[in-house]
């Protein structure tokens, strides 16, 4: 079986996703990408390394997408496949003051905060 990539040039930063994609390959990470017809409307990172929980990570969608639900998808999609490996907690890190979004879609999800800086 064959696999291709396409590195996705996402905020003007191929070096991250080209190291996304390296991590992938050593199943370190999942990542994830919504796409309609062959146009990527958002990704997230799922990170298996380094946490002893694994992380959801870089979430993001395209601003004439968001709304949609398209990063409740991601969110859902991601949890499972950490449920798939057998995890039943996930972690999240967030900024409050520069994601204050980010904040309201994973307390929609059920997430709560663990402690504040």
């Amino acid at each position: 079986m064959k696999t291709t990539y396409r590195v996705y040039d996402s905020r003007n930063n191929k070096d991250l996703f080209t190291n996304y994609l390296k991590q992938f390959a050593k199943k370190e990470l999942y990542l994830v990408i919504a796409e309609q017809d062959a146009l990527i409307l958002g990704f997230g990172v799922l990170k298996l390394k380094g946490t002893l929980l694994p992380k959801l990570s870089d979430l993001y969608v395209k601003e004439d997408y968001r709304g949609n639900g398209i990063g409740s998808d991601l969110m859902r999609y991601r949890e499972n496949i950490a449920k798939s490996l057998g995890h039943s907690e996930i972690f999240v890190s967030v900024d409050p003051i520069e994601n204050s979004n980010m904040i309201k879609l994973i307390s929609k999800h059920g997430y709560e905060p663990i402690s504040y800086l």
